[in-house]
C-alpha cells in the first residue's frame, strides 16, 4: 500500500471517530484512535510517536468514563443525592439504547429526575435542578469528547501533512 491510501484511511477512521464523539449512533474515538495507530504503524511510529498514542489511548479511555459519569458528577455537584446519581447512570446508558440521539439529552434528565424523586426527601424543584444539572455534565461530556477528537484529527494533518 501506498503512503496516499493509507493517509486516506487513516483519515476516514479519525473522522469518523471524530463524528461518533457527537453522533451516537457511530462509533467514536476509539475508531479515531485505530486511525492514528494504522497511520502510526505504516510509517514505522516515525511520524506519530508511540507516546503520543499513549497519552491519546489514555484520553480516549477518559472520555469513555467520563461520558459515562459526567452526567452523576454534574448531578452530584447539584446535592443529588444517591439515587439521582444512580439514575443519571442508569439514564445515560438507558437514554442511548431506547431513544437513539435524543436519549443523549433525554435519559440522563429523566434518570436524574426519576432518581430524584425517589429519594423521599426530594421537593420537584431540587429534583429537576439536579436533572438539569446531569444534562448539562452529559454536554460537557461530548465537549470533552470533542476536543480530544479534534486534537487527533489536528495531530495526524500535522504529522501527515
Amino acid at each position: 500500500m501506498n503512503y496516499a491510501l493509507i493517509s486516506l484511511l487513516s483519515a476516514l477512521f479519525i473522522l469518523a471517530g471524530v463524528a461518533g464523539s457527537i453522533l451516537p449512533f457511530l462509533p467514536g474515538l476509539p475508531v479515531s484512535l485505530v486511525g492514528l495507530l494504522i497511520f502510526a504503524w505504516y510509517t514505522q511510529f516515525d511520524l506519530i510517536s508511540v507516546s503520543a498514542l499513549a497519552v491519546f489511548a489514555v484520553l480516549v479511555v477518559l472520555t469513555v468514563v467520563f461520558d459515562i459519569f459526567a452526567p452523576a458528577l454534574a448531578a452530584r455537584g447539584h446535592k443529588a443525592s444517591g439515587f439521582g446519581v444512580a439514575g443519571a447512570v442508569i439514564g445515560t446508558i438507558a437514554g442511548v439504547v431506547i431513544f437513539g440521539p435524543l436519549g443523549i439529552l433525554i435519559g440522563p434528565f429523566v434518570g436524574a429526575l426519576v432518581g430524584e424523586l425517589a429519594n423521599t426527601g426530594a421537593t420537584t424543584e431540587h429534583a429537576f435542578r439536579v436533572a438539569s444539572a446531569a444534562v448539562v455534565g452529559m454536554v460537557l461530556g461530548s465537549v470533552f469528547k470533542l476536543l480530544v477528537g479534534l486534537s487527533m484529527l489536528i495531530y495526524f494533518l500535522f504529522a501527515a501533512v
